[in-house]
């Protein structure tokens, strides 16, 4: 979703697959929405312009406005947060490891999984936690292992268009979470995103993870 122009209301929204299926049966109500600044270089910012302060952010202004795109992937990655006033540094999300790979499930093998423990420099996340987006669960599955208070619950199938799978991605809210291979149809190795959200500070972190056939050790 982006604003068309400042100077009124007007916004332009493109919905997901499942946006639109809410939309058609009347369904569709925003609850929470984000903001993010992907488009601007504050480098731009010039406090030499010989106009004066007035015209310091004057390039800033005049970048140009990312149309609306359904790919989490590609659009909304660094998003405004309001922190505790007083921070000095900004939190940073981290994880073990940025690329994982998984040996499928086969001929008898069950699978792999791996425990997903991200963690939060700087503080914050600890309350609410993160929120684990699958992009795809044609090959993989996702599943809290410590939840948020009694939460632990999957939230609605998000459908993410950028994965080229075309299958329904999954959510969760947690604290930490694992994912679990399934069964690939050939020895190829298909790849899917992993993307961790802080539910406090709007810092995320991607995980590329692979699933393929392979011997179990």
């Amino acid at each position: 979703m982006s604003y068309l122009d400042n100077a009124s209301v007007t916004i332009d929204a493109i919905l997901t697959k499942k946006g639109r299926e809410l939309f058609s049966q009347g369904n569709f109500n925003v609850t929470k929405f984000a903001l993010a600044d992907d488009e601007v270089d504050y480098g731009l910012y010039d406090k030499t312009h010989p106009s004066g302060s007035d015209y310091y952010s004057v390039a800033i202004d005049n970048l140009p406005m990312l149309e609306a795109i359904p790919d989490g992937s590609k659009i909304m990655r660094f998003k405004l947060i309001t922190l505790p006033k007083g921070t000095a540094q900004i939190p940073l999300i981290t994880v073990p490891a940025t690329n994982i790979t998984l040996k499928a499930k086969y001929a008898g093998f069950p699978g792999q999984s791996a425990i997903i423990n991200p963690s939060t420099v700087n503080g914050l996340n600890e309350i609410l936690g993160y929120t684990a987006t699958i992009y795809s669960t044609q090959y993989v599955s996702l599943a809290v292992q410590q939840g948020v208070g009694g939460g632990g619950d999957p939230l609605p199938d998000p459908l993410l268009e950028g994965d080229p799978s075309g299958v329904p991605g999954s959510a969760v809210i947690g604290k930490t979470f694992v994912i679990h291979s399934k069964e690939v149809p050939d020895e190829q190795t298909y790849t899917t995103t992993l993307l961790i959200v802080g539910n406090e500070t709007g810092g995320s972190v991607s995980i590329t993870v692979n699933i393929k056939r392979g011997d179990p050790d």
